[in-house]
């Protein structure tokens, strides 16, 4: 996973006093079997020990520390910001998924991208907003 250039998919995770399960949550991402991502951690003025297991993580993760407690919408529009990545995939802090997950999301993503060329080839939904 190369943190510092553009991925295909960015991964957006708010944490707010999360020391219970943001490593687990992070982890079910670490484990995916694509790895073209990058993972912006939001910790939103955490009081408890998420910041220090954030921290332990390195380069494996993209860090934003708020000052004050905004809540998580605020952090998801910010780790929106910040990404530079044409795909974008949000979790909760408490969230695992299977280590497919990712890559189901991108052959998805290659379905409709094919359904779209099919609609511009044949003509297919004329007078749709396509």
């Amino acid at each position: 996973m190369q943190v510092n250039s553009k991925s295909l998919i960015d991964i957006i995770v708010p944490a707010f006093n999360s020391d219970n399960y943001i490593e687990k949550t992070l982890d079910s991402v670490f484990n995916q079997t694509f790895q073209d991502y990058k993972i912006y951690v939001i910790d939103d003025n955490s009081s408890d020990g998420t910041s220090s297991i954030l921290k332990k993580l390195g380069s494996k993760i993209n860090l934003i520390k708020l000052k004050k407690n905004k809540g998580p919408a605020f952090c998801r529009n910010i780790g929106m910001r910040v990404s530079n990545s044409n795909y974008l995939c949000i979790k909760f802090e408490t969230q695992t998924q299977g280590q497919n997950y990712i890559f189901f999301f991108t052959r998805i993503r290659n379905l409709i991208n094919l359904i779209k060329v099919i609609i511009i080839l044949f003509g297919v939904g004329v007078g749709v907003g396509v």
